[in-house]
């Protein structure tokens, strides 16, 4: 048998390492080459989602000279519970120092049938019940007599747990004054509204079984708004539970209706007046007023009330006409394809927890489910 020898076998070695060496180089070649694909695909998908996002956008705040409507009215929710206790005559009483519009709150009625304000269902978190009734603590609020309400703190909470972050310090005329409030009666709440002529409007909450009131409560209720001595057009009625007897015995009252739902162009055109809740941000105040709502329940009327113009208003007479050429070629291409019946701003404005208070007219002509032909002046 022949025998190669050592030199004969080297080049064969050769050939195979270089072999195997660009076989290896290709598979790197190809793993490099996806990862390339998977990192600058959606990369290069980014850039173009952004660059076409403006094309989608509007804003109702780019308008014409003349074409903002009047500022929406101010109403402060539970008073102004970033400077005092909530649903506290010292709270509804920076509302009114403040220049808020209107005064938004909760009614309760205690067990021996007199209403009052307090939002949540038990008094834990607005009160020292604790600490006067520890073991009635949990106990639904409606079924303490206005006798024990009355002895209960109602704004030692305030200064202790800091309800808002963005709170500014209260002056120690201020802190004390928080420090001694109590629970308010409904009466004397509608009596400070009228003697500053401001809006009212609340949440009345029927009291739980077994409450000698629970059949009776809107009655009950009714009795202390006409012996309050409001004048009838402040009050802003809501409740749904028999709204045909309330109207019957108080015609005076603007009736109003809870939704969630889109503002369209055909509320304004058919004067039906709206109201967004919670509106306390800047910006959001800002959006609202540039899509015209009537008005907004506002945690933070002491702050809004100093807003003189929408934020982010662009007026085209005094908008550099470069960027007004750019902003009408790109609204061009995308809303003259659109149908006029989708041209709404409920995108732009029902975030969070807002949501739209209707006031609609018997002259609105509308034949939504929910709409009811109730008569009401405007805001």
């Amino acid at each position: 048998m022949h025998k190669e020898s050592g030199a004969e076998k080297a080049p064969h070695w050769i050939i195979l390492l270089w072999s195997v060496n660009e076989t290896f180089k290709s598979f790197l070649f190809c793993i490099l080459s996806v990862i390339q694909a998977i990192i600058i695909g959606p990369y290069l998908a980014i850039l173009v989602l952004l660059f076409l996002i403006p094309l989608g956008i509007y804003s109702p705040c780019i308008r014409e000279v003349g074409t903002l409507g009047p500022k929406p009215a101010l109403i402060g929710h539970r008073g102004a519970p970033m400077l005092a206790p909530e649903n506290t005559e010292m709270s509804f009483q920076k509302t009114i120092e403040h220049g808020g519009d209107g005064l938004e709150t909760d009614v309760t009625i205690s067990y021996d049938g007199i209403p009052f304000l307090m939002h949540d269902s038990n008094l834990q978190r607005t009160t020292n019940i604790r600490e006067v009734f520890p073991s009635n603590s949990t106990q639904n609020a409606a079924l303490f007599s206005w006798d024990a309400l009355e002895q209960l703190n109602a704004g030692k909470w305030f200064l202790r747990d800091t309800p808002f972050s963005c709170m500014g310090s209260l002056s120690s005329a201020d802190q004390k004054l928080a420090m001694n409030q109590s629970i308010y009666k409904l009466s004397n709440f509608l009596r400070l509204a009228d003697r500053a002529n401001k809006l009212v409007i609340f949440d009345l909450y029927r009291p739980p079984e077994k409450h000698p009131y629970r059949n009776t409560w809107i009655n009950t209720t009714l009795e202390v708004i006409r012996d309050s001595g409001i004048k009838p057009h402040l009050v802003l009625w809501l409740h749904n539970t028999m709204r045909s007897f309330v109207q019957s015995v108080a015609p005076g009252f603007q009736h109003t209706m809870a939704s969630k739902a889109p503002v369209d162009a055909k509320y304004a055109r058919a004067n039906i007046t709206t109201n967004l809740y919670v509106i306390s941000e800047p910006w959001l105040f800002s959006l609202a007023w540039c899509v015209g709502v009537h008005s907004v329940t506002t945690n933070a009327v002491h702050s809004l009330k100093n807003i003189n113009r929408p934020l982010f208003l662009m007026v085209r007479e005094k908008t550099s006409p470069a960027l007004w050429d750019i902003l009408a070629s790109c609204s061009c291409m995308i809303w003259r394809q659109r149908p006029k019946e989708k041209e709404h701003y409920n995108h732009l404005i029902l975030v969070g927890e807002a949501c739209v208070f209707l006031q609609p007219l018997q002259e609105a002509g509308l034949t939504d489910p929910w709409i009811s032909p109730y008569s009401s002046r405007p805001l």
